[in-house]
């Protein structure tokens, strides 16, 4: 039986009628309106410009972190790169850059999403993944949860 409520990347099978009901499982477990309402929750948080500079800067300093100091913090599996990239998308990104003083989480996401297209495809879904659990944490560091409110400073 072939369960996930995200990312499944990996699917043993040793013939095609077992490929096939597992990828039939997989399809008839999707919930789609776990995913709608995540989108629509991420749509109404408000992130301000401090707000993103700080989780910006947590990103790269989370990179010159020891690997014991980061196994305390949630995985972050963005890199310089992307995390540049979201930077460039915040000021120039045609859909989700800021146009005020704040962006929402969707725009976050997407940022976030976005700098990861140029990942291989090995580590793409992965990426986006992580890009989700993340900005789903700052939501929830954001509320007052503290697995991610060091990422808001």
């Amino acid at each position: 039986m072939l369960t996930t409520d995200g990312l499944q990347d990996k699917i043993e099978v040793l013939n095609v009628q077992e490929l096939y009901a597992d990828a039939l499982n997989l399809f008839h477990a999707y919930n789609p309106s776990k995913d709608l309402h995540l989108l629509r929750t991420l749509g109404q948080m408000s992130i301000s410009t401090s707000e993103f500079c700080q989780i910006i800067g947590r990103m790269r300093l989370y990179q010159a972190l020891t690997p014991n100091q980061q196994k305390r913090l949630p995985r972050l599996l963005l890199g310089d790169s992307q995390i540049n990239a979201a930077c460039r998308a915040f000021v120039s990104d045609v859909n989700f850059k800021s146009t005020g003083d704040s962006i929402t989480g969707w725009q976050l996401l997407n940022l976030l999403n976005g700098s990861v297209k140029s990942s291989y495809i090995d580590n793409f879904l992965e990426r986006n993944l992580n890009c989700t659990e993340f900005v789903q944490g700052i939501q929830r560091a954001k509320l007052g949860d503290s697995e991610y409110a060091w990422f808001l400073g």
